[in-house]
């Protein structure tokens, strides 16, 4: 699992902004886990070092996951 938590995060459910932003991460040769809805993620989002939340995802989380945190980016 620590792997899995030194790794940023990806909340989104959007496969066009997935593909988009696995490609930058891959072209800085950074691995990042993807989550495609707020609860998949609740587990691990305090612990990645930076969140990316897609836009559409934001409602979601504001109900659902403590705010606001450092590192986090709100994606569109």
């Amino acid at each position: 699992m620590s792997n899995v938590v030194a790794r940023p995060l990806l909340i989104t459910s959007d496969s066009a902004l997935q593909d988009a932003v696995l490609a930058v991460a891959g072209e800085a040769e950074v691995e990042i886990v993807v989550a495609a809805e707020v609860g998949a993620a609740a587990g691990l989002w305090s612990l990645a070092p930076l969140v990316l939340l897609d836009a559409g995802l934001v409602e979601a989380a504001v109900r659902t996951l403590p705010l606001p945190r450092p590192g986090l980016v709100v994606v569109s």
